[in-house]
Parts: structure tokens; C-alpha cells; sequence
């Protein structure tokens, strides 16, 4: 949700907006080519883990 309102805020300025199903951040070398191609200035992560409960039980994966 934050990300998606960051996009909205930031419309108008040349942005590239990446959602879950564009780019799965637990794979670190995805992320490192997409953002070596785009070569941006700045880099805004807004990815959370936002179930807290869950969080306790999947620790690796909140990590992530």
C-alpha cells in the first residue's frame, strides 16, 4: 500500500513503480539486474512483511 501511494505521489516524475508480481525481492540477483539496467538516482524499497503474527512463525521468510 505505501508503495502504491508513493507512485501516486512521485506521478508526473520519471518513475518506474515494481509490485510483487514484477520483481520478487527475496531474489537478490533479480534485483540487482533490474535496478543495474534502470540505473536510477534513487531507490525507494517500500516492501514489507505486515503480518506480524506470521512474522513468528515464518522467520525466514519475514527476514527475507
Amino acid at each position: 500500500m505505501l508503495g502504491q501511494s508513493l507512485c501516486k505521489v512521485f506521478k508526473g516524475s520519471e518513475l518506474t513503480c515494481w509490485d510483487k508480481d514484477d520483481l520478487d525481492i527475496t531474489k537478490e540477483q533479480d534485483v540487482r539486474e533490474k535496478i543495474v539496467a534502470l540505473s536510477p538516482d534513487v531507490v525507494i524499497n517500500a516492501a514489507a512483511y505486515t503480518d506480524v503474527d506470521g512474522a513468528e512463525e515464518e522467520k525466514e521468510m519475514a527476514f527475507r
